[in-house]
Formats: C-alpha cells, structure tokens, sequence
C-alpha cells in the first residue's frame, strides 16, 4: 500500500508539470527539494500535514499542502500569474489516486510576501482534500 501523503504529493507534482498553463510560466519546475542553482520562478511542495478523521469502517485523513512559488521577477505580476494558474490547475480538478481514494481538490487560501532577501516573491497556495486508505 502506498503511503496516501506520498501518494498525494505525487499527484500533485504529475497534475502540475502536466498543466500547459502552469507549464509555460515555470518550464516544469515543480520540485520537493530544490536544486542546487535552480532558475526561478518554480514551485516547491512546502509543509505538509495530515489529520486523521478515521470512522468506523473507513479510514481517512484530511491533507494540507503548501505549494510555493519562488520568482525574482520585479513586483509580484509573475508570482500572481503562477499561483493563479495552479488554483486553474487544481481548484476542484477531476483528480484520482490508484491506491487511495481523493476527495474533492481545492486552493483553501494563497498567499504573498516578499522573502527576506528582499528580492524574492513569495506565493504560498494551500491546497486540502481527503484522502480514503484503501
């Protein structure tokens, strides 16, 4: 049986490398850890957590996962576009596990700031659903 977080996290990376839209603002730069060196902008699976919601006869578990998205670019114009572009992405997508059973997908909140070096946007987009153990 696979791990339903890690199974999730897979998802979520396949989904987002496959969107054109997505595609086309990062070149496919969608990564759990960062290369060394990397061209911005990109995204990172961030913080994850998982709540167990476990019934009688079924065991669930709701998922958090933070998407962020890193650009130089000046302003936040580039970020914006890349977080809006998951939220198309993923807000409600007819998505499907193999091993475990998802629930409905979707952008609980997004976020921006400007990381400490002063020159980096940084959009974080927090994604829920549940997962089903099968």
């Amino acid at each position: 049986m696979t791990s339903p977080s890690l199974e999730l996290q897979g998802l979520l990376v396949q989904t987002l490398k496959a969107d054109a839209a997505v595609n086309a603002l990062v070149s496919g730069a969608v990564y759990d850890r960062i290369p060394k060196d990397a061209p911005m902008p990109y995204i990172q699976i961030g913080a994850t957590d998982e709540t167990p919601l476990d019934a009688s006869c079924f065991v669930y578990s709701e998922h958090t996962v933070q998407l962020d998205v890193f650009s130089r670019e000046f302003g936040q114009v580039e970020c914006k576009r890349i977080t809006d572009a998951i939220k198309r992405a993923l807000h409600y997508a007819d998505l499907s596990l193999n091993d475990n059973s998802i629930g409905d997908v979707r952008v609980d909140s997004i976020r921006y700031l400007t990381d400490p070096d002063g020159v980096t946007t940084h959009g974080i987009v927090n994604i829920k659903t549940i997962v089903e153990e099968r």
